[in-house]
């Protein structure tokens, strides 16, 4: 096949429909902390159960780990996945397919230290 992009269309709606979610923030860390942590939350507005099955880390040199926990919309705060951004970059299955619900939180947090 030719190099490039191939679009097709169809008028069936898929079935499955995929997505990443990127976290981002800046931040500065205090002068004299060894060790500072720095939580992003967003809230999940869709319309749609999101079936969560891996993750991935990204962090700068002095990230030493990140994890995200669910705060459910009942309140309930579960972690989610943790892993070292050290580790090579990639995406990580994780343990148990996790279903966010419209109303739930995310947060990741990263370490650095």
């Amino acid at each position: 096949p030719p190099p490039g992009l191939i679009l097709k269309v169809s008028p069936t709606p898929p079935r499955f429909l995929s997505s990443v979610v990127t976290f981002l923030c800046s931040f500065s860390i205090p002068p004299g902390r060894v060790e500072y942590d720095v939580p992003i939350t967003c809230c999940y507005t869709g319309k749609q159960n999101l079936h969560a099955f891996a993750f991935r880390t990204h962090t700068h040199d002095l990230g030493r780990s990140v994890w995200m926990d669910r705060i459910s919309y009942q309140g309930t705060k579960t972690e989610l996945m943790r892993r070292s951004p050290q580790l090579p970059q990639g995406f990580a299955l994780m343990e148990r397919e996790v279903i966010l619900r419209p109303g739930d939180r995310l947060q990741a947090t990263c370490r650095s230290e």
